[in-house]
């Protein structure tokens, strides 16, 4: 039995990993330094940890940080450790976030997006010196933007109907339903 959502008809495992491997080749791109980007892959995991935190949890934030350090060649552990602040505090605000107005989720979730990048921030301080500079408070604002849009994105997705030619039969297999 499928657990019950908020979101509609519950989301298969396939999609959530289609979702977070879209997220990840966005993060993969070779964006230039001139615009604080959001991260992609940190909206989609605080959206799947708000709505279904039991299904993603810590483990995949830590493997998906991991990830983005090797690629951006960093230390090692620090996106992983930003992401796995991430998914913590969506996890234990998941049950609050959806009672708020659009204004009061961009609020909360405005606040998770920057103590994730402060941590990353303040580890590149330690091993590096780099000071952050108006980034530290744009691109969380963005992030909280973007979620809201990626939200609605994946909510209106999975509350789309099947269409009648692709319903499954008893059987399980595909055609038009019997009568």
């Amino acid at each position: 039995m499928r657990p019950q959502t908020i979101i509609g008809r519950a989301p298969t495992r396939r999609f959530i990993l289609i979702s977070l491997a879209l997220g990840l080749l966005f993060n993969l791109m070779p964006w230039g330094p001139e615009w604080p980007i959001p991260d992609l892959l940190a909206i989609i995991l605080v959206f799947w940890n708000i709505f279904l935190p039991s299904r993603i949890g810590l483990a995949p934030a830590w493997l998906m940080g991991l990830v983005m350090d090797v690629h951006q060649g960093v230390l090692l552990g620090q996106h992983a450790l930003a992401y796995s602040l991430l998914s913590y505090g969506a996890i234990t605000l998941h049950r609050r976030i959806p009672d708020f107005t659009i204004w009061g989720q961009m609020a909360h979730l405005y606040l998770l997006f920057l103590l994730a990048l402060s941590s990353v921030y303040l580890i590149r301080w330690f091993v590096e010196g780099v000071v952050p500079g108006q980034v530290l408070l744009i691109q969380p604002a963005l992030e909280a933007v973007t979620w809201v849009i990626v939200s609605r994105l994946i909510q209106g997705l999975l509350q789309r109907k099947t269409r009648p030619g692709r319903m499954r039969t008893k059987a399980g297999a595909t055609g038009s339903p019997q009568a």
